[in-house]
């Protein structure tokens, strides 16, 4: 098979295209290298340079030949700049998403797998797990982005050929290789351990918020997992060909873990002290995000297999080595 995968370059494209190519499919990127992974593919990968929001940069892509599938990963994710970039927001995320679909439309490529997440759920009020079915309500710009990009995805599915699975990825965490680690990014484990290993010291954003310490509880799972399910869901879309579709899945483990907590595996598994602080609690972020994935493990046979201390260990690992 040949797949296109949108934002192959990233954190989760990376660890997506090595497993892909490692099952002999051919494999063409298309992303603009704006994340912060150092991309050292084991096999020959076709790669374009092109940004999202750019329809003359999805024509280079047409030279490879016929696509069987598009995985669409390529995003802005971090909630903070979302809120001080907002447009940007809408303009990578949603936007994007547009122009991914008019590729997928104009060359007849039926099955398009779709990365969300779970920001488009908000702050879940009242709700121990979060289901498919669950209230959707962003509190921050990019999970609003994300939810645009969904509903459009949504409508193009009920009026046209295309098939389309979202995966609702809730917190990603750990890593397959070094150089596919996010080393650099805002996800708050790489965040904890850089901070452990420089011995500075870690802020810790709010402390009084409804969870069991007061800290927010968050669903991690391993990258590895999270690309198998991006699979799985192609290989769901190849053998049910059902016109007008599009399916959500919660991409989750199931378990919350608090900040503090996280903070406390960290130094368990390290034998180190981390230096820590607390600070106000800060805009955007909901106390308690935890997914049900019966879904997923019901639709696509998916279900996380590497536990958070098994993440927690391969991070620290490559934080014990030095980092470009």
């Amino acid at each position: 098979m040949r797949y296109l995968v949108v934002g192959g370059a990233g954190y989760l494209g990376s660890h997506l295209v090595e497993k892909l190519s490692s099952e002999n499919h051919e494999i063409v990127v298309f992303d603009n290298h704006s994340g912060n992974v150092r991309t050292l593919y084991k096999q020959p990968i076709s790669f374009i340079h092109g940004d999202v929001r750019n329809n003359e940069d999805f024509l280079r892509l047409d030279k490879y030949g016929k696509y069987d599938g598009v995985f669409h990963l390529a995003a802005k994710k971090s909630v903070p700049e979302s809120i001080e970039k907002p447009d940007l927001y809408l303009d990578v995320n949603s936007t994007g998403m547009t122009n991914v679909i008019s590729f997928c439309l104009e060359r007849g490529i039926q099955n398009l797998v779709s990365t969300s997440t779970a920001a488009v759920y908000g702050h879940a009020d009242g709700l121990s797990v979060i289901t498919e079915n669950s209230p959707v309500s962003p509190i921050n710009p990019y999970g609003l982005s994300k939810l645009l990009a969904e509903d459009e995805l949504n409508r193009i599915c009920n009026s046209t050929f295309l098939n389309a699975v979202s995966l609702r990825t809730f917190n990603i965490i750990g890593t397959g290789r070094e150089d596919f680690f996010d080393s650099r990014g805002e996800n708050v484990l790489p965040m904890i351990v850089q901070k452990l290993k420089k011995s500075e010291t870690f802020t810790l954003f709010g402390k009084n918020y409804d969870t069991k310490d007061g800290t927010c509880v968050r669903d991690y799972l391993n990258v590895k997992d999270v690309a198998d399910a991006h699979i799985l869901a192609m290989m769901y879309l190849e053998l049910n060909l059902n016109l007008n579709s599009h399916q959500i899945l919660n991409i989750s483990s199931g378990t919350g873990v608090s900040i503090f907590e996280l903070i406390s595996k960290v130094e368990k598994f390290s034998g180190k002290k981390l230096n820590w602080c607390y600070s106000e609690n800060r805009p955007g972020d909901p106390a308690s995000v935890i997914g049900d994935n019966t879904a997923a493990k019901n639709v696509i046979g998916w279900k996380p297999l590497v536990n958070i201390d098994e993440s927690i260990k391969e991070s620290l690992g490559i934080f014990e080595k030095p980092m470009n």
